[in-house]
């Protein structure tokens, strides 16, 4: 049996989906939009209006900004708590050090 004192962290896992594109099924699609648009037929049920490229577009995009907005505020909430916890941490430190005399400071930590 092994005796260890540090757990090591097991790396993250490389987790990569691709997103296929046919091309061919995109323009046979496209296609069969404008056929049905010329000859007055209804659109083929679940077919969006928008194109299949500005879909995948915008939801790239979209993804992404949302993201790292989300991340940006929560690392800047972070860190600003972080500040002001040092900052009440130092005037303590400073108002004992020099309010109360810096005998009972030094006596406090035992020197």
């Amino acid at each position: 049996m092994k005796l260890s004192f540090f757990s090591v962290r097991q790396p993250r896992r490389f987790n990569y989906q691709p997103v296929f594109y046919d091309e061919a099924k995109e323009k046979r699609i496209e296609r069969e939009r404008r056929v049905r648009e010329e000859l007055g037929l209804p659109p083929v049920e679940g077919s969006e209006n928008i194109k299949p490229a500005d879909r995948l577009r915008g939801k790239f995009t979209a993804a992404r900004t949302t993201k790292s907005v989300e991340f940006a505020r929560k690392t800047e909430r972070t860190s600003n708590i972080r500040i002001l916890v040092i900052a009440a941490i130092l005037l303590m430190l400073i108002y004992v050090m020099f309010g109360s005399g810096l005998e009972r400071f030094f006596g406090v930590f035992g020197i």
